[in-house]
């Protein structure tokens, strides 16, 4: 029998707990850094580096956990060693699109 609850924490190896923690913690960072950003908005001396430091970190310890790699990850694997050979990175409309989607 099919149980909504668990398919999705079963499907990267997690139980409905460990998932409900992870999911429950990276919500709280999301919405810590997002305040850090908006303060960082009206006051740029303060917060500088918090909003992007947290997603970083984010992004890295989200990556590491995944049981297998998507689109997402390959473009901004692409994204990254474009920038550091030194090449200009934009992004297309289709590209910012399926982000925006995905």
């Amino acid at each position: 029998m099919r149980n909504i609850f668990t398919e999705h924490p079963h499907s990267i190896g997690e139980s409905y707990f460990q998932h409900m923690k992870f999911a429950t913690l990276f919500g709280i960072k999301m919405i810590t850094g997002g305040l850090a950003c908006i303060i960082h908005a009206v006051l740029p001396f303060l917060f500088q580096k918090t909003g992007s430091k947290m997603l970083l970190g984010m992004t890295r310890h989200f990556v590491e956990r995944m049981p297998s790699i998507d689109g997402n990850v390959t473009d901004l694997f692409h994204i990254i060693e474009r920038k550091k050979a030194g090449t200009p990175v934009s992004l297309s409309k289709e590209n910012k699109a399926q982000l925006i989607k995905s």
